[in-house]
């Protein structure tokens, strides 16, 4: 299980480093949220081997095993940690990994009966995070600079049937020399990605999209599915620019 921890742990790093970040949130109509992260982690494959960092006994081969088997093996799950234990049920990890070729992909996933429960959820998860860290020397060090509190205190969503609002709150309590924009100076690897990666955020819908906050949103073909597309530099700062708000047909 120590090597489904390593793949958390990647997971969480490589996604304000890895070149391709793929995010698709389906709304239904009736309230529940799907939701899938994907992330081509083969650059910080071949990364880490030029680093002489040894991977291929840290990353599993292809499965999926659900977060919360992950927590349990690594936590002794206290009382007060019970409900963040049932707010991340639903999320799963599955692992892709072809080490030969030097190729990984990592996805996080999971169905929630409403958007409310797809927050608790990743609250929940960060919480958990934290304790793994305060526990783990490893974990606190692939999670240095690079953990998702560095870029945003909270990101939430609301779901009405017809209105979608994502909020995100940047982490401005940062100091400049100790935060993401570091990453750009120098010689720094991970710098590089934040220069050269993308993010892309697919926001799916039963009806079609009638207007959208963010002016540079594509559509696809039948009107349904939102597509923002960011650049990797945005994560060099703390950000809300992935706020959004949409209305569809009712």
């Amino acid at each position: 299980m120590k090597k489904y921890l390593s793949a958390l742990l990647l997971l969480i790093s490589a996604s304000f480093n890895s070149c391709a970040i793929y995010e698709n949130i389906y709304f239904q109509e009736d309230g529940s949220v799907k939701y899938d992260m994907s992330i081509d982690a083969s650059e910080i494959l071949s990364m880490t081997s030029d680093m002489n960092m040894n991977m291929a006994d840290k990353i599993p081969a292809d499965s999926v095993i659900y977060l919360s088997d992950i927590i349990k093996d690594t936590l002794n799950i206290t009382d007060d940690m019970k409900e963040d234990m049932v707010n991340i049920a639903p999320l799963a990890i599955r692992m892709q990994n072809d080490m030969a070729n030097k190729k990984l992909g990592i996805s996080l996933s999971g169905t929630f009966k409403d958007a409310g429960a797809f927050n608790k959820a990743f609250i929940s998860m960060k919480k958990l995070e934290d304790k793994i860290k305060s526990r783990d020397d490893e974990a606190q060090a692939l999670s240095q600079n690079l953990s998702i509190d560095k870029l945003y205190s909270q990101s939430t969503l609301t779901w009405d049937g017809s209105v979608m609002i994502r909020t995100v709150e940047p982490n401005n309590d940062i100091e400049p020399e100790n935060g993401a924009d570091n990453l750009l100076k120098g010689n720094n690897p991970f710098g590089m990605f934040l220069e050269k990666g993308k993010m892309v955020v697919k926001y799916h819908f039963p009806k079609k999209i009638e207007k959208i906050s963010n002016p540079d949103a594509v559509f696809s073909q039948d009107g349904k599915t939102a597509i923002i597309e960011y650049s990797g530099s945005i994560f060099s700062k703390p950000t809300n620019e992935f706020s959004v708000e949409i209305t569809t047909e009712k």
